[in-house]
């Protein structure tokens, strides 16, 4: 008996023009109202035994109404695929073909692809969603954990720039590298690491914390803490809090 498992895994806000800040975020948008309200771009992922396929469909109003209208325009992809917003446009990074593809979207269910940016000749370990970060129109970094560095790429040219090279993780364990996702707060980037072999469930006791500047894009420094109960720090999450403060979650064995 085949089994087909669908689930949305992102709902991105591409534009709302002239919606002001109290705007309510499913609120509908009539016909002869498209391109005053919010554009969502939502992701559907179909795993089944035979394979996984994405879904990638924008919306005008978050309503099963508005999906089924657009539907017949989805953009389907096979694989792991990586939605990111920014700018006005779609950003869609293939896990398959290691390549982010730029679409323009004027309106619900309409895709105009305009260029896309290869990495298929970088070592790449995972294409992940949380490892991508975009700072302005001409610079978006993608933390790469296979060569223990962050890749910076020109999200308007889709060029790669340069590279930051993370030295002494090593120090620290001999262990395989996972990078948890990118985030800015206060001027600065934080990357949370941990290391751990799946195979032999042998992982770090504790957390590590990458920290570089915003401005120069340097690493600052890097911090451990051991202080973990649990033998495997798995999936270290970093995140703020509605004062500008940070929090990291970390003991999951």
């Amino acid at each position: 008996m085949k089994t087909t498992a669908i689930d949305i895994v992102m709902v991105a806000m591409l534009a709302c023009a002239g919606c002001g800040s109290d705007y309510a975020a499913n609120q509908e948008v009539k016909a002869d109202e498209i391109g005053t309200g919010p554009l969502y771009a939502v992701q559907h992922n179909v795993n089944a035994p035979e394979g996984r396929l994405v879904y990638i469909q924008t919306l005008n109003a978050l309503t099963q109404e508005a999906a089924l209208a657009s539907a017949q325009d989805a953009l389907e992809l096979s694989g792991y695929a990586a939605m990111q917003a920014f700018d006005g446009h779609l950003f869609i990074a293939n896990g398959e073909t290691r390549k982010i593809t730029k679409y323009a979207v004027k309106e619900a269910g309409a895709f105009d692809e305009v260029g896309s940016l290869s990495f298929v000749n970088e070592e790449l370990g995972t294409f992940w969603n949380q490892n991508f970060l975009y700072l302005d129109k001409s610079t978006a970094l993608y933390a790469n954990e296979a060569a223990q560095e962050i890749l910076i790429w020109d999200p308007s040219k889709l060029e790669i720039r340069s590279r930051i090279s993370i030295q002494g993780l090593d120090a620290i364990s001999k262990l395989p590298v996972s990078f948890e996702g990118l985030t800015l707060a206060g001027g600065r980037i934080f990357l949370p690491v941990s290391f751990a072999d799946w195979d032999s469930y042998e992982g770090h006791l504790g957390i590590t914390l990458v920290v570089l500047s915003a401005k120069t894009l340097e690493v600052e420094g890097i911090w451990n803490d051991t202080r973990c109960a649990m033998p495997m720090s798995a999936l270290p999450h970093l995140g703020t809090t509605k004062d500008g403060s940070l929090y990291l979650l970390g003991d999951a064995g």
